[in-house]
């Protein structure tokens, strides 16, 4: 099971978080006018929906990710990205396509994190090499200080918290 704080805070356990669940959680943190956009985003994911594992599993890191964000009431451009992050990350959404349906500051927010996960790789690739924490933690500094837009920081660290929430899943035989 899987536990889905809401803006409200309340946890409410659902083996998966849909679209409506996400919506619903959204209402009641966004104006409609905001709550059309990312209607739009979710309608827009599922018009390229498959029946696959692979897909299914995106849309649901998609969803999860995009509640958490919603309860720290970010901007709308945060929880879009965070909607698209995964399927972007897999190759699903091509970048221009991204820029094309919901504008330059998605894509910032998208590419940005992207960025951060080349240069994570990098600082784990460093500390394997040279077996030094210290030159890790020096490069994970210099990352945060990189970062020109705080929201890409928002992203990141809500992705790594649903990675964190699911990590018993692939732990447990």
């Amino acid at each position: 099971m899987v536990s889905v704080y809401s803006s409200s805070g309340t946890v409410a356990n659902k083996s998966r978080l849909g679209a409506d669940a996400f919506l619903q959680i959204a209402a009641a943190a966004y104006p409609a006018p905001t709550l059309d956009r990312f209607q739009n985003a979710v309608r827009w994911l599922q018009d390229g929906a498959s029946d696959d594992f692979k897909f299914s599993t995106l849309l649901d890191q998609a969803f999860e990710t995009a509640v958490l964000v919603v309860g720290l009431h970010v901007d709308p451009d945060v929880v879009i990205s965070a909607l698209l992050l995964p399927f972007h990350r897999s190759d699903a959404i091509p970048t221009d396509r991204i820029e094309q349906e919901f504008g330059p500051t998605v894509l910032k927010l998208v590419a940005g994190v992207r960025r951060m996960d080349i240069v994570d790789a990098r600082i784990k690739t460093v500390a394997a090499a040279q077996h030094s924490i210290t030159n890790a933690e020096a490069l994970r500094k210099m990352l945060v200080a990189m970062v020109q837009d705080v929201r890409v920081a928002v992203l990141k660290l809500a992705e790594r918290l649903y990675m964190l929430r699911h990590l018993d899943h692939v732990l447990t035989p």
